[in-house]
């Protein structure tokens, strides 16, 4: 899927991100909502096609450390289509067909 995305991708020149701590701070400040929204936003500069329209969530993780009490909030992109491809050989009269189900 990432292959098809990327070929799809309507984002031709991708602008240079990066995460810093202070960032990631601010990030946890907001309301869940806002911080997932401004997540995908920044997604969405680098990432948009159709796999991305169809196929892609967030996914929300928060973790509390249970000596300190200190918590950490992730955001992250997850693919929600997942399928497997089986190719079935056949040989008769010596001619190979190949179907995919």
């Amino acid at each position: 899927m990432d292959g098809i995305h990327e070929d799809l991708n309507r984002i031709m020149v991708k602008p240079k991100w990066e995460r810093t701590s202070q960032d990631e701070a601010e990030l946890e400040k907001l309301p869940p909502q806002i911080a997932s929204e401004r997540e995908w936003r920044t997604w969405k500069e680098r990432n948009d096609s159709i796999v991305v329209d169809y196929f892609q969530g967030q996914f929300r993780n928060r973790l509390e450390c249970l000596t300190c009490h200190q918590v950490c909030v992730c955001l992250v992109v997850l693919s929600v289509l997942f399928f497997s491809l089986s190719i079935v050989v056949f040989e008769a009269f010596s001619r190979i067909h190949v179907g995919v189900y």
